[in-house]
C-alpha cells in the first residue's frame, strides 16, 4: 500500500529584498518536492543556500512569492491566518537548534505548553499521559518536574523533541537540532528521531551541516543556486 502523501510542495519561489542593493535576491527556484508519511528527509547545503527559508515555508511560518504547498491535502495559501495557525499547531511539529525551553516552567509545563493552541482537542489528563510517556521514552521522564536549567544540554533538546509531538503531528520538521551539541549527544538525538519516526508514524524533514547526520535519513538533498537536487 501507497504510504500517505503528508507534504507536497509545486514549483515554489521565494526571493528577498537584498539589504544592500534593494533588489530582490532569488532564494528558492522553483522547488517541488514530496514527504510521504514516516518518511524521513535531510537538506543539507552551505549556510545561506535556503535550506532554512525553505523549512519555514513547509512550516506554515513564511510563504512563498508563487507555487504552492500542501500539508494533509490542505493548501497553505488558501487558509485565512487563523486556519494556518491552527494548521501550525496540529500539523506540525518543529525542533530547532537552541531548545527555546521556558527557564521559569518546568519540563512537563514547557513540554504540553503547544496543547494550549489546540483547545478543542485539549484533555488536560491525556496531554500529561502523553507528555510522561514521551519523556519516558526519550530518557528524561525523571526531570519532569524540574526546570531547564537542572538539565544538561542533551537533556533539554530531547525535551524540545518531546514539546514538538505533544500535538501528534504528522510532520516533523527539525532545523539544525544537533548544531549545539557534542559528537555524542549529537548521535544520540538523532537515533532518537529516527526512533520516534517510526514509532509516530511522522514524515521528518531534517536541515543539517552534519554529514553524519543526513546519512541516516532515507534521501538526501541540497540546494543549489536556489534549486532544490536529490542527491544519491
Amino acid at each position: 500500500m501507497d504510504q500517505a502523501m503528508i507534504i507536497e510542495i509545486n514549483s515554489v519561489n521565494k526571493s528577498y529584498i537584498d539589504g544592500y542593493d534593494r533588489d530582490r535576491k532569488l532564494v528558492l527556484r522553483d522547488v517541488s518536492l514530496k514527504v510521504n508519511a514516516g518518511e524521513t528527509v535531510a537538506i543539507v547545503g552551505q549556510s545561506g543556500c535556503g535550506k532554512s527559508t525553505l523549512l519555514n515555508l513547509m512550516g506554515a511560518l513564511d510563504v512563498p512569492d508563487s507555487g504552492s504547498i500542501t500539508i494533509n491535502g490542505k493548501e497553505l495559501s488558501k487558509l485565512s491566518p487563523k486556519q494556518a495557525a491552527a494548521t501550525r499547531a496540529e500539523d506540525i511539529g518543529f525542533v530547532f537548534q537552541s531548545h527555546h525551553l521556558l527557564p521559569q516552567a518546568t519540563v512537563i509545563e514547557n513540554v504540553t505548553l503547544p496543547s494550549l493552541a489546540v483547545p478543542k482537542k485539549r484533555n488536560a489528563q491525556s496531554v500529561k499521559a502523553r507528555a510522561m510517556d514521551l519523556l519516558s521514552k526519550v530518557g528524561i521522564s525523571e526531570h519532569a518536574n524540574q526546570f531547564p536549567g537542572q538539565l544538561s544540554g542533551g537533556e533539554r533538546q530531547r525535551a524540545a523533541v518531546v514539546r514538538s509531538l505533544i500535538n501528534k503531528p504528522s510532520l516533523l520538521l527539525a532545523d539544525e537540532p544537533t548544531g549545539a551539541l557534542d559528537a555524542g549527544n549529537a548521535d544520540d538525538l538523532t537515533g532518537l528521531l529516527l526512533d520516534l519516526n517510526k514509532s509516530e508514524g511522522i514524515a521528518l524533514v531534517v536541515v543539517t551541516h552534519n554529514e553524519k547526520v543526513a546519512s541516516k535519513m532515507d534521501r538526501k538533498l541540497t540546494i543549489q543556486s536556489g534549486i532544490l537536487q536529490e542527491l544519491e
